[in-house]
């Protein structure tokens, strides 16, 4: 029989060994890439089990976690006594030390906002500035920090994707990284963003952050502004009822100085082919396309194309709820496209 949660509970050295285990587990500099993250009852796990692993994928017992939770407070509680300017003096074997009993704070629950403002305390001293100029300390720090996180974000946990506490954290974190080249935009945008919006369908936080990965984008190169439009409208296609995807889209086709006229068009007209061949009625995608309609770089061609899809769909459906939204989104599209016609 497994152990009883509260003999974890209650054991001291049982709690220590616990919080060891799952340190270790999710510590990405054991890992070759992002881990794969579950927290699992303590009935899938043999008796005296805190993890199980196989190559990247982690399970942790929940009870094992409660008990390596309180035993990791005691751990850093004496960090938020540290002066600032005594963090600086801290050696690597501390700062990672006290990073992994963090790293289990955060585990059982993602809003800790202590844990998470000691994780930027720590990690502050890793670039440091002197005489104008930044300086790397222990630049291996960062990129594992944002190994962690993105592992969080990315795996099968119930809050940790829509975290806004995870998200803001992981931003503080690319600031850094940016500073000093260690990012890749579109494999963030595909491999974290991408991700953790199909683990947790619309998901406001990962595509706001999506838009302040957009912020870092050179898009005087072409080639780059591409794959990331691909990227995104293919993601849209595959989760067409995730109003997020398409809000993002819509954010990027329409903002100044990104895209041609041309290619905001295209993409219109791709949807529209895709949304009448496939039958989409959902208000996501129909939200998007009435809004690049409606804007200033669709032509009349474009317009009309809209207006036959809809008529088109609705000749062909029965279904009341899906008339209504077709109905609703030709004529919001004509009552704003009149709009800024007569203003312009």
């Amino acid at each position: 029989m497994p152990d009883p949660p509260e003999d974890v509970l209650n054991n001291r050295k049982l709690a220590r060994e616990a919080l060891m285990a799952i340190a270790d587990a999710v510590d990405p500099a054991a890992h070759d890439g992002l881990m794969e993250i579950e927290i699992l009852p303590q009935s899938m796990f043999p008796p005296g089990a805190s993890v199980l692993r196989d190559a990247s994928a982690v399970a942790i017992n929940k009870s094992s976690l409660k008990a390596a939770y309180l035993e990791a407070l005691d751990n850093v509680s004496h960090a938020t006594y540290v002066s600032d300017d005594a963090k600086h003096l801290l050696d690597y074997e501390t700062i990672v030390e006290a990073l992994r009993s963090l790293a289990v704070l955060i585990l059982l629950q993602p809003e800790h906002l202590m844990a998470t403002n000691l994780r930027k305390s720590l990690l502050a001293p890793v670039c440091v500035k002197q005489t104008g100029v930044r300086i790397a300390r222990h630049p291996d720090l960062m990129r594992l920090e944002k190994t962690f996180i993105d592992s969080l974000l990315t795996s099968p946990l119930n809050t940790h994707n829509k975290s806004p506490t995870l998200w803001s954290h992981r931003r503080w974190v690319y600031t850094r990284l940016f500073r000093f080249g260690f990012t890749d935009v579109l494999e963030d945008l595909t491999g974290v963003v991408m991700v953790a919006g199909e683990k947790h369908p619309r998901n406001y936080y990962a595509w706001n952050h999506a838009r302040y990965l957009m912020d870092l984008v050179d898009w005087r190169y072409e080639e780059e502004k591409q794959e990331i439009l691909d990227a995104v409208v293919d993601w849209c296609k595959r989760h067409h009822d995730d109003i997020s995807g398409w809000s993002f889209l819509q954010c990027l086709l329409l903002a100044e100085r990104r895209y041609e006229q041309g290619a905001v068009r295209c993409v219109l007209q791709d949807v529209l082919h895709l949304a009448q061949s496939l039958c989409w009625t959902n208000e996501s995608v129909w939200v998007f396309l009435r809004t690049i309609a409606a804007s200033k770089v669709t032509r009349e061609p474009e317009y009309r194309e809209f207006l036959r899809t809809v008529a088109a769909l609705e000749a062909g459906i029965g279904d009341q709820t899906a008339k209504r939204v077709l109905k609703a989104a030709a004529r919001w599209c004509a009552d704003y496209r009149q709009g800024w016609k007569a203003g312009s």
